[in-house]
């Protein structure tokens, strides 16, 4: 069942929850100063790291005024705490409704929340995006392998495919990419870790499956 309570922060800001798997979900989501119905405008989805949340995501990547200059809306879903942590399963196992611990549909929330903005904002639906830093790029690769026929494009900022989407890629339709890393970085390594192929395993892996 979808429910959604909103308050407002600020004219063109809000922070509502849905009701999904009988969780309440939180979001924050940013309208364009210019929008007014009149056109369909992109979305995108902007997914915080491992320990992040929503606020902190929308004031790190500063995209609020990114979509004031670009016409779009941005949605910063929020994930929920999985041993102790908040963080997005990036596995298809969930728990059910009620069961301890939880293990969160994020797959699912995030369907619904394009389903909840398609019907209450003009969206241009062959203009729909995910990006995120870190474990937000982590997810996104995730999402756009579950959800490859809503998604147009995704990025990802220093972040890589989880084992998930390595292994198995549900999604009939493939999703263009754009990774973004440094060989230097400290926070996701540029070079394969354990249980991480690296970045120039996800080019390699992504040209593969998009036929590049």
């Amino acid at each position: 069942s979808l429910c959604s309570i909103v308050y407002s922060v600020s004219a063109q800001t809000d922070v509502d929850t849905i009701v999904y798997d009988g969780l309440d979900r939180l979001y924050e989501f940013h309208i364009p100063a210019s929008y007014d119905g009149s056109e369909e405008v992109p979305l995108v989805f902007n997914m915080h790291g491992r320990g992040s949340n929503s606020y902190q995501q929308r004031i790190y990547s500063q995209m609020d005024g990114v979509a004031d200059l670009n016409n779009f809306i941005v949605v910063y879903p929020n994930a929920e705490f999985i041993n102790n942590l908040r963080q997005w399963n990036l596995t298809y196992e969930v728990s059910a409704p009620g069961v301890t611990p939880v293990i969160p549909d994020d797959v699912g929330f995030v369907d619904s929340l394009i389903d909840f903005f398609i019907a209450n904002y003009a969206i241009d639906t062959n203009r729909i995006y995910t990006c995120g830093m870190s474990a937000g790029g982590f997810v996104s690769y995730f999402l756009s392998c579950a959800l490859g026929e809503r998604f147009t494009a995704m990025a990802s900022i220093t972040g890589l495919p989880p084992l998930s989407v390595v292994d198995s890629c549900p999604s009939a339709r493939t999703v263009p990419v754009m990774q973004v890393h440094g060989t230097a970085d400290s926070t996701v390594e540029y070079f394969p870790f354990p249980g991480y192929i690296g970045v120039e395993g996800a080019v390699e892996l992504i040209r593969d499956r998009n036929g590049c």
